[in-house]
């Protein structure tokens, strides 16, 4: 007993350290970029676009995205694909499940879960002095690449985009919300940005910003809010895969599959088992008579 209690002890003070450890490394991920907030008072107002070391400044990727309510609920489409032109991850629940039951889904429901292609880019925020992720989708990285191209037209002196970015300005468009008008060569190198921030000191990893690791707790996110989206938008897919979790008898009650079979679910006699024990041993006596007189 003091062995098995010492070992007790030992597994609750490692599962305390990698717990504490878990949470030291739990990671802080960066602020998301949102224009619409700061041309409202500035009209003129820009960041400068972060390059990515021997890549394009923005990475492409998909997710699915749907609206409950007033919120948007966004799952990350492990079927998009990595810098290596390779598929990061070996399901989705969502084209799964739009793949298996096309035929019978409302193709409103197949347009609002399917994957649609989103563009991240890393955008360092004067106004703030904080690097920022900035999320865009096709529109919006034709809009950044176009002011860039033009940029570079009409530019008399040259300048790297791959390792300093540029600035990037905004407006308010007629819609009310932030546009893209025009890109500029910076006046400031990066080296000085760092130098004079306090915040900025390296231009973090973007991939690790946008792509989720493909594991259990991340697909468990995704299933989650696959399952919510199948709740809103087709109710009576939820209800038939519940349903057919279970087997149902002749008068349609529900029961277990065989090979699902729980013993405890019924009651069964030990009285038939034979036990070689000492008849003299107290212990071993007790034990059998708590069998006899089991119950369920």
């Amino acid at each position: 007993m003091n062995n098995y209690k010492k070992i007790l002890m030992e597994k609750k003070k490692l599962l305390q350290v990698s717990e504490q450890s878990a949470d030291t490394k739990e990671r802080k991920y960066l602020n998301y970029f949102n224009p619409n907030k700061y041309v409202k008072t500035n009209n003129n107002f820009f960041v400068r676009v972060l390059p990515r070391k021997n890549d394009l400044f923005f990475l492409q990727f998909q997710k699915h995205s749907f609206k409950v309510g007033a919120t948007w609920k966004n799952a990350f489409c492990f079927y998009s694909r990595g810098v290596d032109g390779e598929i990061i991850g070996k399901e989705c629940p969502f084209c799964d499940f739009i793949e298996e039951n096309k035929a019978e889904l409302n193709p409103d429901t197949v347009y609002k879960l399917k994957a649609r292609n989103s563009h991240m880019l890393l955008v360092y925020n004067y106004d703030v002095d904080e690097v920022q992720k900035y999320e865009v989708n096709d529109y919006g990285i034709t809009d950044i690449l176009a002011a860039l191209q033009t940029c570079l037209e009409n530019e008399e002196d040259e300048f790297d985009v791959d390792s300093e970015g540029f600035d990037l300005y905004f407006k308010k468009g007629n819609s009310g919300y932030a546009e893209v008008w025009k890109a500029e060569k910076p006046s400031v190198i990066l080296k000085d940005i760092m130098k004079n921030s306090k915040n900025f000191h390296e231009i973090p990893n973007l991939e690790a910003e946008v792509i989720p690791p493909f594991n259990d707790s991340a697909l468990k996110s995704i299933r989650s809010t696959f399952e919510l989206a199948i709740s809103v938008f087709e109710p009576t897919f939820s209800k038939k895969s519940k349903k057919e979790e279970l087997d149902e008898d002749e008068f349609g009650d529900a029961i277990l599959p065989k090979e699902k079979f729980d013993p405890n679910e019924e009651d069964f006699d030990v009285e038939d088992e034979v036990i070689e024990t000492d008849d003299d041993d107290e212990d071993v006596e007790d034990i059998r008579n708590f069998l006899k007189n089991r119950k369920k």
